[in-house]
């Protein structure tokens, strides 16, 4: 639109010459990571931190958490595409995530996306266990061929607790030879004791099994327990979309996923978006442009509570597969 000095404006078209782009073949993935997702970028980069800031692991100590750190930084990437490490357990320690920090930066050679996960490790038992290693594979642009980004396995002493162990308990000697009676008016000996102990230690042996059984009961999909917590969950997305509320919406969404798929939950929408069917993924996929989008617009609910309404019967546990010749963009 032209303005002119006298002010009536006017419209102009201007047309540039055609360009011609070359289209290479997509390369396959590597053999050793045969179903990698599509990540082009300049430069990728995974790095390990340890509580204070120590490359290696220190001496860890049964019942006292240390916080493992791991950061990608990715060249010509956006921070939404970094995808989840997601390492695996190890035999004698547990890892619990904390929530991931998204953060991007403009450099000379353009965007510089970053995403740090955090892990509280937590020793079980006093022995010698190696964590896995960690594996990202990912297409450098400019040399046309794919990588991948590694943390080695890392082996973890663990010491013994502070509190010292509690004593094994006394064993009554065994009873040799012929008891006899008795006299009349002596006391009845240990054994009114030892059954006293014995019925003590058979009812909180009962208590703690029914207390594993209800929290198994809870962890487990499609029990009484599970079906509670996960209609809770529903509720909460279902509220949410009513609301046309997408920060609380992801938050239930990744929630639900966490009970619904609680061996290896997504947490990310993308991620959960692999799980499910067409219409529930692309009304995710509107959710995470909604929430991370340069230009965010108004988000309306409706689409995605239709979408969740239907998805019961046809959600699997792993992600389905796409028809499209191409790689997916990772989400």
């Amino acid at each position: 639109m032209v303005i002119p000095p006298r002010g009536f404006s006017r419209v102009q078209r201007f047309t540039s010459e055609p360009i011609e782009i070359e289209v290479l073949p997509a390369v396959p993935p590597p053999p050793s990571h045969p179903s990698a997702a599509w990540l082009p970028a300049k430069r990728l980069e995974i790095t390990e931190r340890w509580a204070g800031g120590a490359e290696d692991p220190p001496m860890l100590t049964v019942g006292v958490p240390t916080t493992r750190s791991l950061t990608i930084v990715a060249e010509g990437l956006l921070e939404t595409q970094l995808p989840e490490l997601a390492p695996a357990q190890a035999d004698g320690v547990r890892l619990y995530a904390d929530r991931p920090e998204l953060s991007r930066a403009s450099g000379p050679g353009g965007l510089v996306a970053t995403r740090v996960e955090r892990y509280a490790v937590l020793p079980q038992s006093a022995r010698e266990t190696t964590l896995p290693p960690i594996e990202l594979p990912w297409f450098d642009v400019e040399r046309g061929r794919w990588e991948i980004a590694s943390v080695p396995a890392r082996t973890l002493k663990i010491a013994p607790g502070s509190e010292p162990a509690s004593p094994p308990a006394a064993t009554p000697a065994p009873v040799t030879g012929t008891p006899s009676a008795a006299p009349s008016g002596s006391k009845a000996g240990p054994w009114p004791a030892l059954a006293a102990v014995f019925a003590v230690g058979w009812m909180l042996t009962a208590f703690f099994w029914w207390r594993a059984a209800r929290r198994d009961a809870r962890a487990v999909p499609g029990s009484p327990g599970a079906r509670t917590i996960t209609d809770r969950s529903a509720a909460r997305i279902r509220d949410a979309c009513k609301r046309n509320d997408p920060a609380a919406a992801r938050d239930a969404l990744l929630a639900w996923a966490a009970e619904r798929f609680p061996e290896s939950p997504p947490r990310s929408l993308g991620a959960l978006a692999a799980r499910v069917p067409e219409p529930m993924a692309a009304a995710l996929s509107e959710l995470d442009a909604a929430l991370y989008a340069p230009h965010r617009s108004a988000w309306n609910g409706e689409a995605l509570a239709a979408a969740f309404a239907s998805r019961a019967t046809r959600i699997t546990g792993s992600p389905r597969r796409r028809r499209e010749p191409l790689l997916p963009l990772y989400r």
